[in-house]
């Protein structure tokens, strides 16, 4: 049974009582579509960074001294350390969800090669 005004006084007071929780998922919403967008310019200056490092070690260079005349962070000497391939799967398992849970890339990444 519905009474007529009462309606209206419903819809304010639950869009009071949920306002903040709805304000919540939009900050959840916004900073994940950031994330994904943050997620793909990674994924592809990684392969890109492959891409050069591969044309520097088929033009001469020791993988060892790419990296020492970089003087790369930790990470991205992990990733001028890795193999190409293993980008891929790392893709492929993080998107498979197998992942979930662990932080991937981080120490003994599968894969890695030690040139130093």
């Amino acid at each position: 049974m519905e009474f007529p005004g009462r309606r209206s006084e419903l819809d304010e007071m639950t869009d009071k009582v949920f306002q903040a929780e709805i304000a919540a998922l939009e900050v959840k919403r916004v900073a994940m579509r950031k994330l994904v967008a943050a997620v793909e310019v990674m994924e592809q200056a990684h392969a890109e960074v492959l891409k050069q490092r591969d044309a520097l070690e088929a033009a001469g260079m020791r993988r060892a001294s790419i990296i020492k005349a970089v003087a790369p962070s930790t990470l991205a000497a992990r990733v001028l350390r890795s193999k190409a391939q293993n980008l891929q799967a790392q893709k492929d398992v993080s998107r498979s969800g197998e992942g979930e849970g662990g932080v991937s890339g981080g120490p003994g990444m599968a894969g890695e090669e030690h040139h130093e």
